[in-house]
């Protein structure tokens, strides 16, 4: 196949709604850049660069699994080669990690916090405890 597109990958079904927007982008700009006259190699390259650019963003947990799943189908279809597989997965890796980091550091701030609380409402306790004590021992 002069695109190097794998045809049956591009056109079966999956229930992850992120590839299935990339592919339909994919679907969408081939027959563009086919009706527009181009040849099957540039219509091909034309839609795989489509489907790069659909991907989702790194910004949450569940959009990283999809980008990982966008990436598997575009090593499948054609659209990702290894070299860029390769460095897109790096990618997700590290924004995987660099929201667990924020997650974590989240939680250490929230138990801090609970923590400051917890010592101030002993202290005003305390501080009530002995202005009782006080007020006793004058009465």
């Amino acid at each position: 196949m002069a695109t190097g597109v794998s045809f049956k990958a591009v056109k079966q079904p999956t229930r992850n709604e992120a590839v299935q927007f990339c592919l339909e982008i994919w679907r969408d700009e081939y027959n563009q850049q086919r009706a527009a006259g181009n040849t099957e190699y540039t219509a091909g390259q034309q839609a795989h660069k489509a489907f790069r650019e659909a991907m989702p963003d790194l910004i949450a947990d569940s959009d990283i699994r999809d980008f990982i799943a966008c990436v598997s189908r575009g090593i499948l279809i054609g659209a990702i080669d290894a070299p860029n597989a390769a460095k897109l997965l790096a990618a997700a890796r590290i924004a995987s990690q660099a929201i667990l980091a924020e997650q974590k550091a989240i939680a250490l701030s929230e138990a801090a916090d609970q923590k400051a609380a917890k010592m101030a409402e002993e202290a005003v306790f305390k501080a009530l405890e002995n202005a009782a004590a006080t007020a006793a021992a004058l009465s």
